[in-house]
């Protein structure tokens, strides 16, 4: 499915299944911009804007990288995981793999 991509090393080839099925991710994916974000898990202002460029970004660039720079305190952790539930929500992904380098921010999420 790397239509828009960088170029990447190949590894193998997809099976005309598999082909299929990332043909029926591809066109099941919702337009981020029209997906509701969940306010409840991240409601401030600031928050849903950050939400929001993020996902103009990634459908208009094609990317699948953000860096949000928030100060301390202002819900970093609770506007990623509701872009994550955006994402998932209108089919961007499947699972996600959240690290965090403190159990204290692990408890928050």
């Amino acid at each position: 499915d790397g239509l828009g991509y960088p170029p990447r090393q190949v590894q193998g080839f997809f099976t005309k299944d598999e082909l299929h099925w990332h043909i029926r991710q591809r066109a099941g994916r919702l337009s981020l911009t029209s997906t509701p974000v969940n306010e409840k898990i991240a409601g401030r202002p600031y928050q849903l804007r950050a939400i929001k460029r993020v996902g103009e970004t990634f459908e208009r660039d094609r990317g699948r990288q953000a860096l949000l720079v928030m100060a301390t305190g202002t819900g970093k952790t609770r506007t990623t995981v509701a872009l994550v539930d955006q994402l998932m929500k209108a089919g961007w992904a499947q699972r996600v793999l959240f690290l965090a380098d403190r159990q204290a921010l692990v408890t928050q999420a």
